[in-house]
């Protein structure tokens, strides 16, 4: 975490959210409402990602977005990146901030899947293209030691319900880990749902029942599927969550980490103060997101080894 003040750039986007986003309370209620905001949200364009190409694939189960560094990636090293956007909205374009702000600071390919959204795809749509995605990737010859998986927000919650569906499974695991702003508790049961509903910038009191209705229907909150937080905690691989102090679900990070340590687990959570929930958005423009996606991306290559096997390049 910074020991630095909060930058301008993060006070103004938490005074903007808070006057144009929150008071929107059925936002999460409406699919088209919640798309129009966010996924033609300015920041998402490529501008604001860093020197990074971005090239569609159609040959994956589930289509989705390679994002490479310009400076080249180290070997088969990949990060698999799941997308926010409360099951709703959201798609590889408008985490391109992210995807290419990690690409750079872990040398690494970055694909991030176009998983199906609710309501027209409700629960478990979201969750079974993550798992085909991850297995996609083992399939091409990528050792699963060279992988991390990384998601924000709803995308965080997925990215632990992978962990725990491939663990449970006997799957190859990850080498890491890494979430940002991770939604983890369909049922927003952590105290900072309460404690933080009137400092985060987002998010208001009906938000989280709202979304998590519009995604799974009739299925059970509960199922670890949708909620990582009421699954098991042991035999994962290291994890590092980012999460901003103000946010709502603030919770839903510090009580995964909490729950990974007590199992024996290797796990930490860093929190900055003031900014917007998935502040990453904001790529190179944020002080606070070029911090996060900096540390990130060095966590990435230090937990992950790169082999280098036929057939795939190594770019410098």
């Amino acid at each position: 975490m910074t020991t630095l003040p909060a930058s301008r750039l993060a006070h103004i986007m938490n005074g903007l959210l808070r006057r144009v986003v929150k008071p929107r309370a059925q936002l999460w209620s409406d699919a088209r409402e919640t798309r129009a905001l966010f996924d033609g949200a300015l920041f998402t364009r490529a501008w604001v990602a860093g020197p990074v190409r971005f090239m569609l694939s159609t040959d994956a189960p589930v289509r989705g977005e390679w994002t490479t560094p310009r400076i080249g990636s180290d070997g088969m090293r990949t990060i698999l990146h799941l997308h926010g956007g409360g099951y709703q909205s959201g798609s590889p374009v408008t985490v391109r901030p992210i995807t290419g702000g990690l690409a750079t600071a872990a040398r690494a390919r970055v694909f991030a899947p176009d998983y199906r959204r609710a309501p027209e795809h409700r629960f478990p749509a979201a969750f079974d293209d993550t798992l085909a995605s991850c297995r996609w990737l083992l399939s091409q010859g990528i050792p699963s030691t060279a992988i991390t998986v990384i998601g924000d927000s709803a995308g965080g919650g997925l990215a632990l319900a992978l962990l725990l569906a491939l663990r449970d499974g006997g799957e190859p695991m990850p080498a890491c880990a890494t979430l940002i702003s991770p939604w983890t508790d369909m049922l927003g049961t952590g105290e900072s749902n309460r404690t933080n509903m009137d400092r985060c910038a987002l998010f208001n009191e009906q938000s989280i029942a709202l979304a998590s209705r519009a995604y799974l229907g009739d299925a059970d909150p509960r199922d670890v599927r949708a909620s990582p937080m009421y699954g098991r905690f042991d035999g994962l691989p290291p994890l590092l969550v980012h999460v901003g102090e103000d946010e709502m679900i603030r919770d839903d990070s510090t009580r995964v980490v909490d729950r990974i340590r007590a199992a024996g687990g290797d796990a930490h959570c860093a929190s900055w103060p003031v900014v917007p929930h998935a502040w990453q958005l904001y790529g190179t423009l944020m002080r606070e997101a070029r911090e996060s996606l900096s540390a990130l991306g060095h966590f990435i290559a230090a937990k992950t080894s790169v082999p280098v096997a036929a057939g795939i390049e190594q770019t410098r």
